[in-house]
């Protein structure tokens, strides 16, 4: 068998055997008040947290490295996201003006920002890998999409009823969790549809108000099922995978969750437990890749 065959068998072993990963509490740290907005700079592997007014990041295990205020008069911030060189973007919803579009240095410079007369309630952000963002508007129920200084690419409407959170893929589709429908929905780039899942209710794979979305770089897809206080996951299709959270204050468990992001190895997922206020993270517990694997691997030796 020659080598670069059997590191692509190893490799898809390693793959099969992660897709039975499950998730498991593994810490957390306090944000003073009620917490929204949530991204990991992939840059420098921070984790930036919206904590009402102010952008606040921190180290992967939560030790403060500093903050900054946001915001603009009378405006609320929604949604931060990191774009792919490291700059930090907030949505400003301002209800009696337009909704802005700050963005900022890592540490909290002030760079720029744009609006746009035709957004309404700017909920949540995302951006692709070429640098473009994708955002919901919550009001007009529509995707746009913008170059990073804001630049009005396209849009489009999806049929959504108060749409919230987005994310994009690795492979450029783009997830947008359609909260009134209790639906997730997906895209190409340019907003050709692709599929949808969920449906109200509490079992595997329904939601009651999805809220918020975040892809991994192998594609999987993990949704804030707020209403019922769990974390879903994925994969990049709509089956259902597994999930973790459950209704309280405790360790793992969650209250009113607004966002989540995951580690650039994606072995980490972090979610904003908003009423806890705490941000909390899980560690993949892998417990099924090393069976899995050895048995594909000596598989191909027989």
């Amino acid at each position: 068998m020659g080598k670069s065959v059997l590191r692509c068998a190893v490799a898809l072993a390693l793959a099969a055997g992660a897709a039975g990963a499950g998730y498991q509490y593994a810490g957390e740290w306090p944000t003073a008040t009620w917490c929204e907005g949530l991204d990991i700079n992939a840059v420098n592997g921070d984790v930036y947290v919206l904590v009402v007014y102010d952008v606040t990041y921190f180290t992967p295990d939560g030790s403060l490295l500093g903050s900054w205020d946001s915001g603009m008069p009378l405006c609320m911030p929604y949604a931060v996201a990191c774009s792919p060189a490291g700059n930090v973007y907030v949505s400003n919803v301002c209800p009696v003006d337009l909704d802005y579009i700050r963005y900022f240095t890592p540490a909290g410079s002030f760079l720029g920002q744009f609006v746009h007369t035709s957004w309404r309630e700017v909920y949540g952000m995302d951006f692709a890998a070429d640098g473009t963002l994708y955002a919901t508007d919550e009001i007009n129920e529509m995707v746009w999409h913008c170059a990073p200084v804001g630049k009005l690419l396209d849009g489009w409407e999806g049929d959504f009823l108060a749409p919230k959170g987005v994310a994009v893929a690795p492979n450029g589709a783009v997830y947008v969790a359609d909260t009134g429908n209790n639906t997730m929905k997906y895209y190409t780039a340019r907003g050709a549809y692709l599929g949808s899942w969920g449906g109200y209710g509490t079992g595997d794979g329904q939601f009651i108000q999805p809220w918020a979305v975040a892809v991994a770089a192998d594609g999987t897809v993990f949704v804030v099922d707020r209403n019922n206080n769990r974390i879903q996951y994925f994969t990049s299709g709509g089956s259902f995978l597994g999930k973790f959270g459950s209704p309280g204050a405790g360790p793992g468990q969650l209250d009113r969750p607004t966002d989540v992001a995951v580690s650039l190895s994606g072995n980490r997922v972090y979610v904003s437990d908003t009423n806890n206020f705490r941000i909390q993270y899980f560690d993949a517990t892998n417990v099924n890749v090393q069976p899995a694997s050895l048995g594909k691997i000596r598989a191909l030796f027989r």
